[in-house]
């Protein structure tokens, strides 16, 4: 079984590696590689039966969901897929699909370094471990977790080497203008320039380059577990389904 038509929107050539790309050329009859801009993707997306989007540049709503009467299935080329309407999409009976654990440990490393990078001294960074004044947030963005920033005590180091919206923004700069939080991220990329601005302003607020999942390791498991996504969903055994 093979798709009619992939579109890929917002994924450049660089984003996989060559045999990756001929891999998913199996996949399909044919497949159409758009620019996140591109003024093409509403026509093509009329007779498509797979989307594979860059969840950073582009998101897929409801409004394109409807457009694309034939469409089976969007593959996220990222862990995060909330730029995706998936709710939506299951209404549709469209299967969406992410990149769950590819950086897992490419992340943690970063997480501690910047733990490191900010307390230089290390037995006082072990002491303050200890006694849970370092945070960052390993769960899922949810209603339970609401409100959190406002419950974290004084002096508290927040880490967030996730999505940002599982951050309110407006709660964590009451905190930075209080001055009584440390607030370690990367992914300004996914903030407006506006946010960002407004953030690095605090001194208090360390940004990043979104490179805790840029390692080697991670590059691989990415590509492949998106691809065999394609492939699983194909074979009816669907593999990282979100909705």
């Amino acid at each position: 079984m093979k798709f009619k038509k992939i579109i890929t929107i917002g994924i450049g050539d660089s984003k996989l590696d060559e045999s990756y790309w001929k891999k998913m050329d199996t996949l399909t009859e044919k497949r159409i590689s758009l620019p996140k801009d591109s003024p093409e993707i509403r026509k093509h997306l009329e007779d498509a039966d797979c989307v594979l989007v860059n969840p950073f540049v582009f998101k897929f709503d409801k409004d394109l969901i409807d457009l694309a009467k034939k469409l089976r299935f969007i593959g996220v080329l990222a862990t995060g897929y909330n730029a995706v309407d998936f709710e939506y999409a299951a209404k549709k009976n469209v299967v969406v699909c992410n990149i769950p654990g590819y950086s897992t440990e490419a992340v943690a490393e970063l997480a501690f370094a910047s733990i490191l990078n900010h307390m230089r001294d290390l037995d006082k960074a072990k002491a303050q471990i200890k006694s849970c004044d370092y945070s960052e947030p390993v769960f899922s963005n949810c209603h339970e977790n609401e409100a959190f920033i406002d419950k974290l005590k004084s002096n508290a180091v927040l880490i967030n080497l996730a999505p940002n919206e599982l951050v309110d923004l407006k709660a964590l700069e009451n905190r930075l203008k209080k001055g009584d939080i440390t607030y370690i991220f990367d992914h300004p990329d996914e903030l407006t320039v506006e946010q960002a601005n407004q953030l690095s302003k605090y001194k208090a607020c360390i940004i990043y380059p979104p490179i805790g999942f840029q390692t080697e390791e991670a590059r691989i498991a990415k590509q492949e577990i998106f691809v065999a996504n394609i492939e699983n969903f194909l074979k009816c055994a669907p593999t990282n389904k979100v909705n």
